[in-house]
């Protein structure tokens, strides 16, 4: 059994998975109105009680290692670090922004598109970026690696990508929208959240590590901006 854990937006979710089965179990998510390191570890609890489960029977934990949300990547992988070397196993790092490309091939599928595109805003005008192409039997292959652009570069680059036919999708697709109007450009981006789920989804073709080995992405090296840096990019 795979539990699965996304604390990385605005949702705190968490879902079981059957990996012998590729199956999903259960699952539940919640607003967590920024109180995820509160309701995460209960949640997980009460989900395994719900379903007459024990923690002794989880294999690998899967978890949200970003890009995204710093406090939230760190809620999650903290979590999963923790619980995972108390149990002796592994954890299953998985992308955010493929997870929502995958998310948007499961729930909205479409052959007339060359492939998807993921969006995050990162804050500080800057977006977190990765595309991919849909190949075989609707297969995600990385186009784009994942990237931190400034958000002029990411909106004309968004455009290109439409243009091409990608979807550009987003758990933020209003907000990074309001960016698009602003400068001009079309409003291109369409809403696709994520949950504990598609972490899960994403995880059952991947690979267990050490838990030491299980770190969260940032791809911004400086993380924090001054109050004067953060004015003087606006």
């Amino acid at each position: 059994m795979i539990l699965c854990l996304e604390t990385a937006f605005d949702t705190c979710s968490v879902a079981l998975y059957d990996p012998a089965a590729s199956q999903l179990i259960a699952e539940s998510s919640v607003a967590a109105d920024r109180k995820h390191t509160e309701l995460l570890l209960p949640m997980v609890e009460q989900l395994l009680a719900d379903h007459e489960l024990t923690m002794s029977e989880v294999q690998a934990i899967a978890f949200n290692r970003g890009p995204g949300a710093f406090t939230g990547l760190r809620i999650n992988t903290a979590a999963a670090q923790g619980l995972a070397t108390a149990l002796g196993i592994g954890c299953i790092p998985v992308s955010s922004l493929r997870a929502i490309a995958e998310a948007r091939l499961v729930y909205k599928q479409s052959g007339s598109n060359q492939g998807i595109v993921s969006v995050i805003d990162a804050r500080m005008d800057e977006f977190y970026l990765a595309s991919y192409t849909v190949e075989g039997d609707c297969k995600l292959v990385e186009a784009d690696a994942e990237q931190l652009m400034d958000v002029e570069s990411a909106a004309h680059w968004l455009t290109e990508k439409a243009a091409e036919g990608f979807s550009v999708v987003s758990p933020e697709a209003s907000r990074i929208n309001v960016f698009m109007k602003k400068m001009g450009l079309a409003e291109i981006l369409t809403d696709q959240s994520i949950s504990a789920v598609d972490i899960g989804r994403v995880a059952l073709g991947l690979s267990a590590v050490e838990p030491h080995l299980a770190q969260p992405v940032y791809l911004r090296h400086n993380a924090w901006k001054t109050i004067d840096q953060q004015q003087k990019s606006r």
